[in-house]
């Protein structure tokens, strides 16, 4: 474990140079706050910051404390995002090492794994930079030491500087709150001044706070650099705030996903379920749920070992995510105390009494994962479809952003279905923003309409639990634009928190209103458990924040931007989505009239039409537009249905991508590149064929997207 102790000790030993800068840099910058001037030309330094982990040793392949937390916890094509960079196969890493010394390499998307060599020792925080410009590090050069910093002199000048570089945080995220900033603090300081600090300063980067979950919590620290104890009595040592100050000095702004900014309680409930399993074992929940797991995972039935199996590592995950005696959960339950105290918004400055530092804060919805309006009831679970998807599907074969979003998903049922939360049947509260509430969830209404109290305890009903494993095998979908009067959620915490509504700070936070980005964002397809995945958040945060916006902040305005307006240029994009074939390549569609429709969503809004008749259609499919949508980052949704009888609203196999059905792509209208599931270039015919010979009803597409003006 990478303690507080060791990162002390392997100070001792940094390069001398890195500990002059602390002493000199950082203690001139008490004194002068202009020591470092922050200007759109500066290199670019994102700094990841993680979320809550558990604790170290409970779960190794997270590798929780080490380098190889980073990736773990963040997706290599979000990262690509960050860096403006999508177009790339690759990337390199330098990673600063307790001794002072640094370690380069390169890494793809197949390397991008937590037990990588180089992603094992006990060092500080790694660096990821984009190869455009420099090249790729050079067999037998990853620990020349001299050539590593030529490379980073290479990388921090024009025009290099205009690239992203984005560091990772890789602190043990179980402890209470100033555990983890002093951490915090310690290792990026580390990294940043062994990697950075004996470059002239116009070339050391400034900063970019973007974090996931607790970590927005942690740079709100970095904002603060308390004096004051939190609130379980510890406190930042001199040593450590002077690091603190060193590095908010350098902050240009934070982007928060899906931060508790007013807390959240779902960890009271979520704990009631830990405790009574932990109690009394897991053999009447194991009953009932792994009864209703009998479906099939895309045709193939599960034995009852397996069942059981799936049961218990679903139920185990979930909780594990959420709950359990871990200190940091102690403070999530206490952030309104710390808003009124360390933490008040006003302290959010980088230095202080200095100018304040924006937040810009972004909220997922549940359940996400990219079944956000899927319905998946299939017909031997009471629906009326073979759907050739069901959700344990997507948790065993979509990845971890599929089986985190599915548990999640599994939480929020017990949630509703229990009565928890300040009004029974609405766990997170009523919303008073309609921005905050723009999904109807499927639970709501399920459970009892009063309240239950947080300190009920839980014990299992059958019927209860019976209701939830329906819910969750069968997907219900989450309605778009069709509220149900309570706050969206993400399976963690509420919008409302997320978005920090309630927090009396109009010059502080920032949020992403429909009226000025348009009706989907890019995190809007995703929940707690996936949104640090999802390429598209990357590159919008990248494009609207990293690119444009600034420290020039004053009162009412949506964002900072760099010079003298607050005000930002809205874009306005307009794009063509065609859809040259729909091929059936598996055979098994049943054909009638009309046998297959499609609809295309463009940000927020979906279009469907019926396709001609015929297993290989390439003509009369009619264009799906697109008009000044106000984002650079638009979100496409591809999906194709099958209307025949008697199941006459079959969902076909469009994607690649196991355990999903529908195509997600992003287009970029700044690099007029598109990613996600596929990869290509406006103008471009790509073809997608889904060969996941386990799943029915697949259809073969060819698309193009490309830019288009405003109808006359």
């Amino acid at each position: 474990m990478k303690n507080l102790k060791n990162i002390s000790q392997g100070m001792a030993v940094v390069c001398g140079l890195a500990a002059m800068t602390l002493s000199s840099v950082a203690g001139a910058q008490l004194r002068d706050p202009s020591i470092f001037q922050i200007n759109k030309t500066r290199p670019r330094l994102v700094v990841l910051l993680h979320g809550v982990t558990p604790e170290v040793g409970q779960d190794p392949e997270a590798k929780i404390g080490q380098p190889g937390h980073a990736r773990y916890y963040w997706g290599f094509d979000f990262i690509k995002g960050l860096q403006g960079r999508l177009d790339e196969d690759k990337m390199g890493v330098i990673t600063p090492r307790i001794n002072g010394s640094l370690r380069a390499t390169n890494t793809t998307t197949h390397d991008w794994r937590p037990d990588t060599p180089d992603a094992n020792a006990t060092d500080y925080a790694p660096i990821c930079f984009p190869i455009s410009g420099w090249g790729t590090i050079p067999a037998g050069k990853q620990n020349d030491q001299a050539y590593i910093k030529d490379h980073i002199r290479l990388m921090t000048k024009a025009p290099g500087a205009q690239n992203t570089m984005v560091m990772i945080n890789t602190r043990d995220g179980s402890k209470h709150f100033m555990h983890q900033l002093a951490e915090t603090i310690e290792e990026v300081y580390a990294s940043y001044t062994i990697a950075f600090g004996d470059l002239p300063e116009a070339q050391q980067p400034q900063i970019y706070l973007v974090t996931h979950s607790f970590g927005g919590i942690i740079a709100r620290g970095i904002l603060a650099n308390p004096t004051q104890p939190d609130l379980f009595g510890r406190k930042l040592t001199g040593n450590q705030r002077r690091k603190c100050e060193y590095l908010r000095k350098r902050v240009v702004l934070v982007n928060t996903m899906a931060g508790p900014h007013t807390g959240t309680f779902i960890g009271d409930p979520a704990s009631d379920v830990a405790d009574y399993v932990s109690a009394n074992g897991w053999g009447i929940i194991r009953a009932i749920m792994g009864n209703m797991l009998f479906a099939i995972a895309s045709g193939e039935f599960l034995t009852e070992e397996e069942l059981n199996n799936e049961t218990r590592n679903a139920l185990e995950g979930a909780l594990n995510a959420i709950a359990g005696k871990r200190d940091c959960l102690e403070d999530l339950r206490r952030v309104p105390e710390y808003n009124a105290g360390i933490l008040h918004p006003n302290t959010a400055r980088r230095w202080d009494g200095g100018p304040m530092v924006p937040i810009y804060t972004a909220a997922g919805r549940n359940p996400g994962g990219r079944y956000f309006d899927d319905d998946r009831s299939v017909f031997y679970l009471g629906g009326v479809e073979w759907n050739p998807v069901d959700t344990i599907d997507l948790m065993k074969k979509a990845g971890r952003f599929g089986k985190e979003a599915s548990l999640l998903n599994l939480i929020s049922a017990v949630l509703h279905q229990e009565g928890y939360g300040r009004e029974g049947g609405r766990p997170w509260g009523t919303a008073t923003l309609a921005e905050g509430d723009r999904v109807s969830n499927p639970f709501e209404g399920t459970g009892p309409r009063t309240a239950r109290g947080l300190a009920a305890g839980w014990g299992p009903n059958f019927l209860n639990l019976l209701t939830v494993g329906r819910h969750f095998l069968a997907g219900e979908p989450y309605g778009t634009k069709t509220g149900d009067g309570q706050w969206d959620d993400d399976g963690f915490l509420g919008w409302d928190s997320a978005q920090a509504i309630g927090i009396d700070a109009p010059n502080y936070y920032r949020l992403f209103d429909n009226q000025m980005y348009g009706t989907l964002l890019p995190w809007d397809i995703d929940n707690h458990g996936s949104m640090m995945f999802n390429a598209g958040n990357g590159a919008w945060i990248h494009n609207e924040l990293i690119r444009e916006a600034g420290p020039v902040v004053s009162s009412g305005a949506r964002r900072s931007v760099w010079g003298n307006s607050d005000s930002p240029e809205t874009p306005s994009n307009s794009i063509k989505v065609e859809l040259l074939q729909v091929k059936d390549i598996t055979g098994d569609i049943d054909y009638g009239d009309d046998e297959l429709q499609v609809t295309v969503r463009i940000a927020g809004t979906s279009k469907t039409q019926d396709l001609p008749e015929g297993d290989n259609i390439t003509s009369g499919i009619q264009p799906f537009y697109g008009y000044g949508m106000p984002t650079t980052v638009i979100p496409i949704r591809i999906q194709v249905k099958e209307l025949d009888f008697p199941d006459p609203d079959d969902i076909c196999t469009a994607s690649i991508v196991p355990g999903q059905t529908s195509i997600y792509l992003f287009f970029d209208t700044r690099t007029n590149r598109i990613f996600g599931d596929v990869t290509g270039v406006e103008g471009e015919t790509i073809t997608i064929t889904p060969n996941l010979w386990w799943q029915q009803h697949r259809v073969q597409t060819k698309i193009r997207i490309t830019k288009v003006g405003l109808p006359v």
